[in-house]
C-alpha cells in the first residue's frame, strides 16, 4: 500500500477479483477515471487460508505466494484498464480481510467502484458481504456496480439522485451533477414527501391534519425546486428534471429511477441514527436497483 498512499493526487479504487463479476465494474472505473482525468488504483486482495475457513491445510502456504496471486489479478485488471484507454493506472495486491483492505485505501481516494455477486437472502448476503461493508465503512464515495446491471453507454448517462433537504442529501446531489455533467448526460433529483399521520407519528383525528399535509408537501417542493434552480445555474448545459412525490423513499427513488445508468442517494439522510452506518434509503436503493448505485458520504 505504500506505493498508493505516497500518490499526491486524486485517485479511483477498484476492488477487482479476476472473472465476470468484476468487468462491469472495472468498465465503470476506468471510464470514470478517465472523465475525471485521475489516476486508477487496481486492488486486488486474497484471503489467507485461515481466513478462509479452511482448517484442512496440513502444511500451509508461503503469505507471499496469495500476495503474489493477488498482485498477478491486480495486474490483469490494470492491463484490462489501459485497454479501456485508462492512461495511469497502477496495480496493487494484497492479503487479508478484502472489505477492511480496500476501506483503507479509501482513505486517500475520490472514489471506489466494487462489483457485486450477492446471491443469498439477505441484505448483506444480497449485496455481497465484501461490497456492503465497503458501502458502509469507506471514506469516500462507493459505486456497486452489481453483476448483470447495464452500465450504459459511456456518454449520456442518465443519473437519478434522491434529495431531503440534508447535508448528506446535497452532497449527493453534487456527486450526481458531477456524473451527468462529465457525461454530457441528464439528472433527475427526486424528493419524497410522507404523510405524518398515515405514517402514525400524529393522531388520526388531528385538526390540522390537511394544513400540515400542505405544509410539508409545500417544503418538500421548495427544496427541490431551489436545487434544482441552484444545478441549472451552475451546469447551464445540464439538463435538470424534479419529481416530487408521496410514498417510501426508497421505492419512489427506485420507480423513479427505472431505466437509469446510475441512481445516487447520501449514506444516511434526515432521521437517520447516527450508530447506522447505511440509512434505510441506502439499504433500500441497494437492495433492489438493477442500474449501478453511488453511495455518498
Amino acid at each position: 500500500m505504500d506505493r498508493f498512499h505516497a500518490m499526491e493526487v486524486a485517485v479511483i479504487v477498484l476492488s477487482y477479483s479476476s472473472g465476470h463479476d468484476c468487468e462491469g465494474a472495472l468498465t465503470w472505473a476506468a471510464r470514470a477515471a478517465i472523465a475525471r482525468d485521475v489516476p486508477l488504483a487496481v486492488v486486488s486482495v486474497a484471503g489467507l487460508p485461515s481466513m478462509l475457513g479452511d482448517a484442512n491445510y496440513a502444511a500451509p502456504l508461503p503469505a507471499e505466494m496469495f500476495t503474489e496471486s493477488a498482485q498477478a489479478i491486480a495486474e490483469e485488471g490494470a492491463a484490462k484498464a489501459r485497454e479501456l484507454g485508462v492512461k495511469d493506472v497502477t496495480a496493487h495486491g494484497t492479503t487479508g480481510d478484502t472489505a477492511r483492505a480496500v476501506v483503507e485505501f479509501s482513505k486517500d481516494a475520490e472514489l471506489v467502484v466494487v462489483g457485486s455477486r450477492g446471491r443469498g437472502q439477505l441484505l448483506s448476503a444480497l449485496l455481497g458481504s465484501v461490497s456492503y461493508e465497503i458501502t458502509a465503512h469507506a471514506h469516500c464515495p462507493v459505486v456497486v456496480i452489481r453483476r448483470g446491471a447495464d452500465i450504459g453507454a459511456r456518454n449520456g448517462q442518465a443519473v437519478v439522485v434522491g434529495l431531503d433537504g440534508s447535508e448528506g442529501s446535497q452532497d449527493a446531489v453534487d456527486f450526481a451533477a458531477g456524473v451527468a455533467v462529465r457525461s454530457k448526460g441528464k439528472l433527475t433529483l427526486v424528493t419524497v414527501w410522507r404523510d405524518p399521520i398515515a405514517d402514525g407519528l400524529m393522531p388520526v383525528d388531528y385538526s390540522h391534519g390537511d394544513t400540515l399535509l400542505q405544509d410539508i408537501k409545500k417544503q418538500a417542493a421548495e427544496t427541490l425546486q431551489r436545487a434544482a434552480a441552484t444545478l441549472r445555474e451552475t451546469y447551464p448545459d445540464l439538463s435538470v428534471d424534479t419529481v416530487l412525490v408521496e410514498g417510501l423513499p426508497a421505492d419512489a427513488l427506485l420507480k423513479a429511477a427505472d431505466g437509469a445508468d446510475l441512481i445516487v442517494t447520501g449514506s444516511r439522510g434526515r432521521g437517520g441514527f447516527g450508530g447506522l452506518l447505511l440509512g434505510s434509503v441506502s439499504h433500500g436503493v441497494l437492495h433492489h436497483a438493477k442500474s449501478a448505485v453511488a453511495i455518498v458520504r
